[in-house]
């Protein structure tokens, strides 16, 4: 089929072509349909599944550092056993007044003396 001449089309005609339309293609039209949908929903539901399973490992992150949050938290707390002078202490790390920050005070004990030294 030639569509007329017109203000689109002056130099060259445009033909149109449609396959026939016999049972094999229209057949063929309505499988590549339903595997077109199936594909489709198949994607969907794959892409819910992941983006379920993307929000669990978010809540188990998020639950992990809730109480690794809580465990420091608690041990920096006075009455929690804790009895260390270090950052997550009550006294919290920090410098008393008066006191010397090039001085590092601990308590030790030796184990082995040196042959020569009695």
């Amino acid at each position: 089929m030639q569509e007329p001449a017109g203000p689109n089309n002056i130099f060259m005609p445009v033909y149109k072509f449609q396959p026939p339309l016999t049972p094999k293609t229209t057949a063929g039209g309505v499988v590549a349909g339903i595997l077109g949908l199936g594909m489709a929903a198949l994607t969907f539901f794959v892409g819910i599944f992941v983006a379920l399973a993307l929000l669990a490992v978010g809540a188990a992150v998020a639950a992990v550092l809730t109480v690794r949050g809580w465990w420091l938290g608690r041990q920096g707390r006075p009455g929690a056993g804790y009895t260390g002078t270090g950052p997550g202490s009550a006294a919290g790390g920090r410098r008393r007044a008066g006191q010397r920050t090039d001085v590092l005070e601990g308590e030790y004990e030796v184990v082995k003396r040196p042959p020569d030294q009695s």
